[in-house]
Protein backbone atom coordinates (compact mmCIF):
# COMPACT_ATOMS: atom_id res chain seq x y z
CA UNK A 1 0.00 0.00 0.00
CA UNK A 2 1.71 3.34 -0.83
CA UNK A 3 1.63 6.88 0.35
CA UNK A 4 -0.88 8.09 -2.01
CA UNK A 5 -3.37 5.56 -1.49
CA UNK A 6 -3.16 5.87 2.46
CA UNK A 7 -3.57 9.55 1.93
CA UNK A 8 -6.46 9.18 -0.40
CA UNK A 9 -8.05 6.35 2.58
CA UNK A 10 -7.61 9.02 5.28
CA UNK A 11 -9.22 11.55 2.89
CA UNK A 12 -12.35 9.58 2.25
CA UNK A 13 -12.55 8.43 6.39
CA UNK A 14 -12.19 12.18 6.67
CA UNK A 15 -14.98 13.21 4.56
CA UNK A 16 -17.54 10.60 5.52
CA UNK A 17 -16.89 11.39 9.06
CA UNK A 18 -17.34 15.34 8.42
CA UNK A 19 -20.90 14.49 6.73
CA UNK A 20 -21.52 12.19 10.03
CA UNK A 21 -20.25 14.95 12.20
CA UNK A 22 -22.85 17.54 10.91
CA UNK A 23 -25.96 16.00 13.15
CA UNK A 24 -23.28 15.35 16.19
CA UNK A 25 -24.36 17.64 19.25
CA UNK A 26 -20.29 18.01 19.37
CA UNK A 27 -16.73 17.68 17.04
CA UNK A 28 -14.02 15.75 18.45
CA UNK A 29 -10.78 15.60 16.99
CA UNK A 30 -7.30 14.37 17.92
CA UNK A 31 -4.64 16.40 16.61
CA UNK A 32 -0.84 15.46 17.24
CA UNK A 33 1.21 17.43 19.63
CA UNK A 34 4.72 16.39 17.68
CA UNK A 35 7.12 18.75 20.00
CA UNK A 36 6.14 16.23 22.75
CA UNK A 37 7.48 13.48 21.38
CA UNK A 38 5.12 10.98 19.01
CA UNK A 39 2.98 9.49 21.18
CA UNK A 40 1.42 12.67 22.67
CA UNK A 41 -2.29 14.50 21.34
CA UNK A 42 -4.33 16.87 21.98
CA UNK A 43 -8.16 15.96 22.66
CA UNK A 44 -10.62 18.76 21.59
CA UNK A 45 -14.48 18.82 22.58
CA UNK A 46 -16.30 21.21 20.71
CA UNK A 47 -20.52 21.25 21.56
CA UNK A 48 -22.62 22.54 18.95
CA UNK A 49 -25.10 23.82 21.19
CA UNK A 50 -26.03 24.20 24.40
CA UNK A 51 -25.59 20.63 26.46
CA UNK A 52 -24.83 18.52 29.27
CA UNK A 53 -21.47 17.46 27.53
CA UNK A 54 -18.99 14.26 28.60
CA UNK A 55 -15.49 15.41 29.24
CA UNK A 56 -13.97 12.07 30.04
CA UNK A 57 -10.46 11.17 28.04
CA UNK A 58 -10.96 7.74 29.26
CA UNK A 59 -13.98 7.10 26.74
CA UNK A 60 -11.59 7.51 23.25
CA UNK A 61 -11.90 4.66 21.07
CA UNK A 62 -9.04 4.22 18.84
CA UNK A 63 -8.49 1.20 16.28
CA UNK A 64 -5.17 0.98 14.46
CA UNK A 65 -4.99 0.35 10.69
CA UNK A 66 -1.21 -0.06 9.84
CA UNK A 67 -0.11 -0.16 6.87
CA UNK A 68 1.21 -3.82 5.56
CA UNK A 69 3.12 -4.09 2.49
CA UNK A 70 1.86 -6.36 0.34
CA UNK A 71 -2.03 -6.69 1.78
CA UNK A 72 -5.25 -5.26 0.34
CA UNK A 73 -6.50 -5.01 3.76
CA UNK A 74 -4.61 -3.78 6.96
CA UNK A 75 -5.79 -5.67 10.25
CA UNK A 76 -7.68 -3.20 12.76
CA UNK A 77 -6.65 -2.94 15.83
CA UNK A 78 -8.65 -2.09 18.60
CA UNK A 79 -7.71 -0.03 21.26
CA UNK A 80 -9.26 1.13 24.42
CA UNK A 81 -8.22 2.88 28.00
CA UNK A 82 -7.98 0.52 30.87
CA UNK A 83 -9.91 2.15 33.43
CA UNK A 84 -12.91 2.81 30.45
CA UNK A 85 -16.40 4.09 32.41
CA UNK A 86 -19.53 2.35 32.66
CA UNK A 87 -21.39 5.16 32.51
CA UNK A 88 -20.56 9.21 32.05
CA UNK A 89 -19.89 10.53 35.46
CA UNK A 90 -17.37 13.77 34.29
CA UNK A 91 -19.91 16.08 32.72
CA UNK A 92 -20.03 19.68 32.30
CA UNK A 93 -22.85 22.25 30.97
CA UNK A 94 -21.28 23.51 27.61
CA UNK A 95 -22.62 26.88 25.37
CA UNK A 96 -22.46 26.34 21.65
CA UNK A 97 -18.99 26.72 20.53
CA UNK A 98 -17.49 26.36 23.79
CA UNK A 99 -14.47 24.00 23.53
CA UNK A 100 -12.65 21.61 26.03
CA UNK A 101 -8.97 20.08 25.40
CA UNK A 102 -6.81 17.96 27.16
CA UNK A 103 -3.38 16.04 26.30
CA UNK A 104 -3.30 12.19 25.66
CA UNK A 105 -0.72 9.67 25.39
CA UNK A 106 -1.70 6.51 22.43
CA UNK A 107 0.08 4.48 24.68
CA UNK A 108 -2.45 4.66 27.86
CA UNK A 109 -4.94 3.22 25.04
CA UNK A 110 -2.84 1.26 22.66
CA UNK A 111 -0.73 -1.46 24.22
CA UNK A 112 0.93 -4.70 23.30
CA UNK A 113 0.42 -5.77 19.24
CA UNK A 114 -1.47 -2.33 18.96
CA UNK A 115 1.54 -0.24 20.53
CA UNK A 116 3.75 -2.67 18.44
CA UNK A 117 2.24 -1.97 15.12
CA UNK A 118 2.44 2.19 15.88
CA UNK A 119 5.99 1.18 17.04
CA UNK A 120 6.69 -0.26 13.41
CA UNK A 121 5.61 2.54 11.13
CA UNK A 122 2.77 4.42 9.38
CA UNK A 123 -0.93 3.89 10.37
CA UNK A 124 -4.35 5.15 10.18
CA UNK A 125 -5.89 5.39 13.77
CA UNK A 126 -9.38 5.61 13.35
CA UNK A 127 -11.31 7.31 16.52
CA UNK A 128 -14.27 7.07 18.61
CA UNK A 129 -16.17 9.05 21.87
CA UNK A 130 -18.37 7.26 23.62
CA UNK A 131 -19.69 4.49 25.10
CA UNK A 132 -19.92 0.81 22.96
CA UNK A 133 -23.43 -0.01 24.14
CA UNK A 134 -26.19 1.73 25.28
CA UNK A 135 -28.00 2.00 28.24
CA UNK A 136 -28.85 4.37 31.45
CA UNK A 137 -26.42 7.04 31.91
CA UNK A 138 -24.48 6.36 28.80
CA UNK A 139 -24.51 9.28 26.76
CA UNK A 140 -21.75 11.93 25.48
CA UNK A 141 -24.29 15.35 25.44
CA UNK A 142 -27.78 16.11 26.17
CA UNK A 143 -30.59 18.12 26.12
CA UNK A 144 -32.26 18.30 29.34
CA UNK A 145 -35.15 16.15 28.97
CA UNK A 146 -34.10 14.33 25.78
CA UNK A 147 -34.91 10.93 25.70
CA UNK A 148 -32.23 8.90 23.83
CA UNK A 149 -29.31 11.15 23.76
CA UNK A 150 -26.60 9.90 21.51
CA UNK A 151 -24.13 7.11 23.31
CA UNK A 152 -20.81 8.02 20.60
CA UNK A 153 -20.05 9.52 18.38
CA UNK A 154 -16.99 9.51 15.20
CA UNK A 155 -14.20 11.71 14.50
CA UNK A 156 -11.77 12.22 11.92
CA UNK A 157 -8.69 9.80 11.05
CA UNK A 158 -5.66 10.17 12.87
CA UNK A 159 -2.68 10.12 10.45
CA UNK A 160 -0.09 8.45 12.37
CA UNK A 161 3.61 8.84 11.04
CA UNK A 162 5.30 6.45 13.41
CA UNK A 163 8.11 7.33 15.47
CA UNK A 164 11.81 8.59 13.36
CA UNK A 165 14.13 5.79 13.52
CA UNK A 166 16.90 5.80 15.53
CA UNK A 167 20.55 6.31 13.79
CA UNK A 168 22.48 3.29 13.19
CA UNK A 169 25.91 3.36 14.80
CA UNK A 170 28.47 0.78 16.08
CA UNK A 171 27.71 -0.03 20.07
CA UNK A 172 31.25 0.62 21.51
CA UNK A 173 29.83 0.25 25.12
CA UNK A 174 30.88 -3.57 26.74
CA UNK A 175 27.11 -3.10 27.94
CA UNK A 176 23.60 -2.16 26.96
CA UNK A 177 21.27 -1.57 29.74
CA UNK A 178 17.17 -1.18 28.86
CA UNK A 179 14.02 -1.05 30.75
CA UNK A 180 11.28 -3.34 29.97
CA UNK A 181 7.26 -1.78 29.17
CA UNK A 182 5.17 -2.40 32.39
CA UNK A 183 1.48 -2.04 33.35
CA UNK A 184 -0.45 -2.36 36.19
CA UNK A 185 -2.98 -1.92 38.14
CA UNK A 186 -1.12 0.57 41.10
CA UNK A 187 2.13 1.24 41.73
CA UNK A 188 4.36 -0.27 38.99
CA UNK A 189 7.79 -2.10 39.12
CA UNK A 190 10.70 -1.33 37.54
CA UNK A 191 12.25 -4.11 35.77
CA UNK A 192 15.94 -3.03 34.04
CA UNK A 193 18.19 -5.31 31.62
CA UNK A 194 21.47 -5.19 31.51
CA UNK A 195 23.54 -7.83 28.66
CA UNK A 196 26.88 -7.77 27.41
CA UNK A 197 27.29 -6.35 23.72
CA UNK A 198 30.14 -8.74 23.48
CA UNK A 199 31.39 -11.79 24.79
CA UNK A 200 31.13 -12.77 28.71
CA UNK A 201 32.40 -10.06 30.51
CA UNK A 202 32.35 -9.77 34.97
CA UNK A 203 30.36 -6.76 36.49
CA UNK A 204 29.29 -6.19 40.31
CA UNK A 205 25.87 -5.80 40.29
CA UNK A 206 24.07 -4.21 43.75
CA UNK A 207 20.24 -2.98 44.02
CA UNK A 208 21.52 0.49 45.16
CA UNK A 209 23.90 1.43 41.81
CA UNK A 210 20.41 1.47 39.69
CA UNK A 211 18.65 4.72 39.30
CA UNK A 212 15.88 6.05 37.18
CA UNK A 213 14.93 9.32 35.23
CA UNK A 214 10.88 9.10 35.30
CA UNK A 215 8.53 11.62 33.61
CA UNK A 216 5.07 11.34 34.32
CA UNK A 217 1.90 13.82 33.99
CA UNK A 218 2.86 15.44 37.07
CA UNK A 219 6.60 16.50 35.77
CA UNK A 220 9.85 14.81 36.27
CA UNK A 221 11.52 12.68 39.56
CA UNK A 222 14.63 10.94 40.00
CA UNK A 223 14.28 7.72 41.82
CA UNK A 224 17.60 6.44 43.27
CA UNK A 225 18.21 4.57 46.68
CA UNK A 226 20.70 5.61 49.28
CA UNK A 227 23.94 3.54 48.70
CA UNK A 228 26.45 2.21 50.91
CA UNK A 229 29.76 1.67 49.54
CA UNK A 230 31.37 -1.46 50.32
CA UNK A 231 34.44 -3.73 49.68
CA UNK A 232 33.53 -6.12 46.87
CA UNK A 233 33.81 -10.02 47.32
CA UNK A 234 34.92 -12.02 44.28
CA UNK A 235 32.18 -14.44 44.76
CA UNK A 236 29.85 -11.77 44.16
CA UNK A 237 30.83 -10.55 40.64
CA UNK A 238 28.60 -11.73 37.99
CA UNK A 239 29.42 -12.99 34.34
CA UNK A 240 26.89 -11.08 31.75
CA UNK A 241 26.22 -12.39 28.25
CA UNK A 242 24.38 -11.62 25.39
CA UNK A 243 20.85 -12.52 26.69
CA UNK A 244 19.18 -9.62 28.92
CA UNK A 245 19.18 -10.10 32.69
CA UNK A 246 16.43 -8.47 34.07
CA UNK A 247 16.33 -6.83 37.79
CA UNK A 248 13.00 -5.92 39.69
CA UNK A 249 12.54 -3.08 41.50
CA UNK A 250 9.52 -1.92 43.75
CA UNK A 251 8.95 1.91 43.67
CA UNK A 252 8.21 2.70 47.24
CA UNK A 253 12.16 1.67 47.83
CA UNK A 254 13.43 4.06 45.02
CA UNK A 255 11.12 6.67 44.03
CA UNK A 256 10.15 9.77 46.17
CA UNK A 257 6.19 9.28 47.45
CA UNK A 258 3.78 9.81 44.95
CA UNK A 259 6.24 9.29 41.63
CA UNK A 260 3.39 7.01 40.70
CA UNK A 261 0.51 8.44 41.96
CA UNK A 262 -1.83 9.43 39.01
CA UNK A 263 -2.98 7.02 36.09
CA UNK A 264 -1.20 7.59 33.14
CA UNK A 265 2.12 6.70 30.81
CA UNK A 266 5.27 7.62 32.64
CA UNK A 267 8.84 7.45 30.72
CA UNK A 268 11.51 6.17 32.25
CA UNK A 269 15.31 6.31 31.58
CA UNK A 270 17.26 3.57 33.60
CA UNK A 271 20.75 4.25 34.67
CA UNK A 272 23.37 1.68 36.20
CA UNK A 273 26.89 3.04 37.37
CA UNK A 274 29.10 0.19 37.60
CA UNK A 275 31.75 1.22 40.15
CA UNK A 276 33.79 -1.72 41.63
CA UNK A 277 36.59 -2.88 39.69
CA UNK A 278 38.47 -6.17 40.25
CA UNK A 279 42.22 -4.61 40.85
CA UNK A 280 42.35 -6.58 43.59
CA UNK A 281 41.96 -10.03 41.60
CA UNK A 282 43.05 -11.55 38.59
CA UNK A 283 40.49 -10.39 36.27
CA UNK A 284 39.23 -7.07 34.94
CA UNK A 285 35.23 -6.17 35.50
CA UNK A 286 33.00 -3.68 33.41
CA UNK A 287 33.41 -0.07 35.16
CA UNK A 288 31.52 3.16 34.11
CA UNK A 289 27.74 4.62 34.00
CA UNK A 290 25.35 2.93 31.64
CA UNK A 291 22.42 4.58 30.46
CA UNK A 292 19.09 2.97 28.29
CA UNK A 293 16.42 4.43 26.44
CA UNK A 294 13.20 5.72 27.56
CA UNK A 295 10.65 3.14 28.03
CA UNK A 296 6.77 3.32 28.92
CA UNK A 297 5.39 2.19 32.46
CA UNK A 298 1.95 2.58 32.71
CA UNK A 299 -0.62 2.70 35.47
CA UNK A 300 -4.42 2.14 35.08
CA UNK A 301 -5.98 2.85 37.51
CA UNK A 302 -6.63 5.83 40.43
CA UNK A 303 -8.22 9.18 40.55
CA UNK A 304 -8.97 11.02 37.34
CA UNK A 305 -6.35 14.14 37.14
CA UNK A 306 -7.27 16.47 34.15
CA UNK A 307 -4.20 16.89 31.38
CA UNK A 308 -4.08 20.44 30.96
CA UNK A 309 -1.97 21.36 27.92
CA UNK A 310 -0.24 23.76 30.32
CA UNK A 311 0.65 20.67 32.51
CA UNK A 312 2.05 18.95 29.46
CA UNK A 313 4.99 21.75 29.69
CA UNK A 314 6.08 20.12 33.42
CA UNK A 315 5.80 16.80 31.41
CA UNK A 316 8.03 17.73 28.66
CA UNK A 317 10.50 19.57 30.76
CA UNK A 318 13.83 17.95 31.90
CA UNK A 319 14.08 20.68 35.14
CA UNK A 320 11.09 19.78 36.41
CA UNK A 321 10.34 18.10 39.70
Amino acid sequence: MTSRSILAAVLILAATTTAQADDDPITVTLTPLTEYGPYKAKLTIIAHADREVVIDRRLLQLTVRPQVEGRRRSPRLRCRHPNEPRRADRTREMSAGETYEEWIDLRMYCWGRPLRALEAGPATIEVGYGFRRGGRGRFVAREEGERRPPRSVDAEPYAWVGPSAAEDSENESPVEVGLRPTSARGEPLLRPTIRATEGRPRAYLRDDLWSFTVRGPLGSVECRPSRQVIAPIVDFFSRLSSRPRTESFAVEHYCPDDTFAVPGVYEVTPRVELIYDADRFDFDAVTGTFEGAPAPVRRTRGEYVEQTLESLEAFASPESS
